[in-house]
């Protein structure tokens, strides 16, 4: 358990030291993309839980459908980047009881897939070139 949760905010701050690393060493482009991969999660979150979410904004705001649905992706990603850092450090010890909280973190690992695959990917030609750098 505990391990889980302190790959997650590992992994994150050894992502974000990759990106800036290789910006502050004259490679700006591969240093955004990594940094810009770390915000795939949150999308793939976001478009998961869109329906459910907006279905909830429509009831705490009382506004329509589509106005519920476009607040949701106004707010989505800082609240889902809160929610994960916030649950992470809540629940760094234990196995959350709520069904809800449990299918979300659940969810949150299967979204880590659309960050960690194309990043390994990147990553590994990264290396290639830096360890390469005359070879095109």
């Amino acid at each position: 358990m505990v391990s889980a949760r302190a790959g997650f905010l590992a992994d994150y701050g050894t992502d974000v030291n990759v990106g800036v690393t290789l910006r502050k060493n004259h490679n700006p482009i591969w240093g955004t993309i990594v940094l810009s991969l770390l915000v795939v999660p949150y999308v793939v979150m976001a478009a998961a839980l869109a329906d459910l979410a907006a279905k909830k904004v429509a009831e705490l705001v009382g506004t329509g459908r589509v106005l519920s649905a476009l607040l949701w992706y106004i707010v989505s990603l800082p609240a889902l980047l809160a929610a994960d850092v916030a649950l992470h450090i809540r629940y760094f010890f234990t196995v959350p009881m709520e069904g809800r909280i449990y299918h979300y973190l659940n969810l949150r690992r299967l979204a880590e897939l659309g960050e960690a695959l194309p990043q390994l990917t990147l990553q590994a030609y990264i290396g290639l070139r830096l360890w390469n750098p005359g070879h095109r």
